[in-house]
């Protein structure tokens, strides 16, 4: 029986290649195995598969700064100037049908987490899972209090090209527990609704049904008719190296209150940014956990102040 669904999953793949071809490439993804090397080499010696779970943690780690973030919320709120009550976005209660919906959301293919349960289980128990987990969301979001179980993540591996020997021609794939992800996505549309006012259209990134291709079609439209006429057209890039890593918590804070959040909305932001930790898993075995704190680098520090001095930048 799993051969013949097998067969007639592989023939239906095949015939809709043309308008699907998202499932064609998924399931040739799926045949490729595991691209992750068996080796790393250190100084011209080669790492054991434990070494090389804690050189990779190491690397990682290198990036965070090692002084944990305050995540104040009264300091956040005076400095966005936000104290004389113009805070407005604030979090509906969850029902019911948002936590089935985002449980039936899950993509049953990705990794397990920290917590070991794969994701097809929320998914395809939900009619039972959804109930209890209301009640935990409920909690959690009235007493502003993000679970530290939820806040471990679990690092895994992927080449940046080819089949590289050395631990930074990886970058980290993080997978987060499943609950957290359905939390996320339960609570996502709710606050998403209430900014998106506020989201500059020339924003692509993190938009629904935006992505680089209609960014990169809004940028044509523009230089087309330029070089048509024989005009001149520049383009600057930027690429922050570790963006999202090098992201001062501190000032992300401030900044969700310049959006208007309301205060018991910044603890429980706050209360998800603090003290997150990663570990990396490498075939079959785990490095020590580390935080992964961000706000007090200088690489970091000084990309948030030009952001904060109102530099814009296309991305």
């Amino acid at each position: 029986m799993i051969a013949h669904a097998q067969e007639l999953y592989r023939n239906q793949v095949q015939s809709q290649l043309q308008i699907d071809p998202k499932s064609f490439w998924n399931y040739s993804k799926s045949k490729r195995g595991g691209r992750v090397p068996k080796r790393i080499l250190k100084d011209g010696v080669i790492l054991t598969d434990e070494q090389c779970a804690t050189e990779f943690a190491k690397y990682f780690h290198s990036v965070y700064s090692p002084n944990r973030p305050e995540l104040d919320v009264s300091k956040a709120i005076l400095g966005a100037g936000t104290e004389n009550g113009a805070a407005r976005i604030h979090l509906q209660q969850l029902q019911l049908g948002q936590v089935q919906q985002a449980l039936a959301q899950l993509k049953p293919q990705r990794s397990c987490g920290p917590d070991g349960i794969p994701p097809f289980i929320l998914r395809d128990c939900r009619s039972v899972l959804a109930e209890p987990l209301l009640y935990i969301f409920y909690q959690c979001l009235q007493t502003a209090v993000f679970p530290d179980r939820w806040k471990t993540t679990r690092v895994v591996l992927v080449p940046k090209g080819g089949m590289g020997d050395k631990v930074d021609e990886y970058r980290p794939i993080a997978v987060l527990s499943s609950p957290a992800k359905v939390l996320e996505s339960a609570i996502y549309k709710s606050v998403f609704m209430q900014v998106r006012s506020q989201l500059s259209d020339s924003q692509h990134g993190f938009q629904p049904k935006r992505s680089t291709t209609t960014n990169l079609l809004n940028y044509m439209s523009q230089l087309l008719p330029t070089v048509d006429s024989g005009g001149q057209a520049d383009a600057a890039y930027f690429d922050f190296k570790k963006a999202f890593d090098l992201v001062d918590n501190d000032v992300l804070l401030k900044k969700l209150a310049g959006v208007g959040f309301t205060p018991h909305l910044l603890q429980v932001f706050s209360s998800y940014m603090m003290d997150r930790e990663q570990y990396v898993d490498y075939a079959g075995y785990t490095s020590q956990p580390y935080f992964t704190w961000s706000g007090a680098s200088a690489a970091g520090h000084r990309q948030c102040c030009d952001l904060e001095q109102g530099k814009s930048f296309a991305i």
